[in-house]
């Protein structure tokens, strides 16, 4: 055994043990408990470090019982010592540190994610985003008129960020651009399919001066010229 690296450990660990701890400070550290009551967290340091339930998620479908001893956190100080000798943490303030610039990245690049809906109001459906309050507005829903935002309570939809604004603590999500995109998408496939000679069926959807406008399916349609 190298006596000397033993030492080295010992050294650091007891150097870590007498870290500073400031308000406002990101740390990490293992999830030593879980009760109804909130988290202990093993924070390397001659205090251990504590989450309170309200502290975990702003997701109201997020359950404590999702993180397990033995789990790494990252947290936000909210106290470097409370009544009890223990470290005051906040795991929701830090996943919101993360989140919103995460966000800016997905409104850049348009990446498609799957969000589950949680509740709805009139005026649209509410779904989280890395613990952020997202609102997919009654018209972004989908492409067609949505009349009861509260049909999709409870789906998974997949959605893109069409607004972000962390000032103003707004997240806008869209499902229905999601739904324009496949409909081009499906749209150009049928395209691609057609061959010229293929005889094919339609229903007459409008007669022109010029020509009749013939529905082939849900998302193409044809001019038979006069």
């Amino acid at each position: 055994m190298d006596n000397n690296n033993t030492m080295d450990d010992f050294q650091a660990a007891l150097d870590a043990s007498f870290q500073s701890m400031k308000e406002g400070d990101t740390i990490k550290g293992y999830v030593i408990d879980v009760d109804e009551s909130g988290i202990l967290v093993d924070l390397n340091y001659y205090m251990e470090g504590y989450i309170p339930k309200n502290e975990v998620s702003n997701n109201p479908s997020f359950s404590i019982h999702m993180i397990h001893p033995g789990d790494e956190v990252t947290a936000v100080i909210l106290e470097s010592e409370d009544e009890t000798g223990r470290v005051l943490l906040s795991l929701r303030q830090a996943s919101e540190r993360l989140a919103w610039s995460t966000l800016l990245e997905l409104k850049s690049t348009q990446k498609v994610i799957t969000v589950k809906v949680s509740s709805s109001v009139s005026a649209g459906a509410i779904a989280y985003v890395n613990e952020i309050r997202g609102f997919i507005p009654a018209s972004k829903l989908s492409t067609e008129y949505v009349d009861d935002p509260s049909i999709y309570v409870g789906q998974e939809l997949a959605v893109i960020v069409s607004d972000v604004d962390e000032s103003k603590q707004k997240l806008i999500l869209s499902h229905k651009d999601i739904e324009q995109l496949q409909i081009i998408e499906q749209k150009n496939q049928q395209i691609s399919r057609l061959q010229k000679g293929t005889i094919t069926t339609g229903v007459v959807e409008k007669i022109m001066p010029y020509g009749a406008f013939v529905k082939l399916n849900e998302h193409l349609s044809g001019l038979v010229h006069i």
